[in-house]
């Protein structure tokens, strides 16, 4: 029976060595998107870069069944819905806009063309933001 033992714990960790990793991974995702989402519920104060370069502040929020983004700025709310982002990008992308991105930019193109960029106070937040937000996303596709 000895031997039939020890190539189970060598396989069994053969196996751990590898799952965890990666359960640990969706494990964090799953409880960033839940703080996201909640978050986004609630309201969050962002900033928003307009064409020309200027910042504004701004609360977004999703309504509860996350179907639309809602955008708040200077007392006028616009609600898109979340079905109608097809890409979220990251830092400098996309190129060919004329807003002027940074590291520190997440842009989310509309299905009509249409750029929304928001900037954050450091990169893990926008890493945070575009992950959740383009999971989010991908769920309506």
């Amino acid at each position: 029976g000895s031997v039939h033992s020890t190539a189970s714990s060598i396989g069994s960790e053969f196996i751990n060595d590898r799952i965890p990793a990666h359960q640990r991974e969706v494990a964090r995702i799953q409880s960033q998107m839940k703080s996201f989402v909640k978050g986004m519920v609630k309201g969050r104060d962002m900033s928003v870069l307009s064409v020309d370069g200027q910042l504004r502040s701004c609360t977004c929020s999703f309504d509860r069944k996350l179907r639309n983004y809602n955008i708040l700025i200077s007392k006028e709310t616009r609600s898109i819905p979340l079905s109608r982002f097809s890409e979220v990008f990251q830092g400098t992308e996309p190129e060919d806009i004329a807003t002027p991105l940074d590291e520190l930019c997440c842009t989310c193109v509309l299905d009509n063309g249409e750029c929304l960029t928001f900037r954050f106070k450091d990169i893990p937040e926008r890493e945070n933001f575009a992950m959740c937000l383009q999971i989010i996303v991908d769920g309506h596709q």
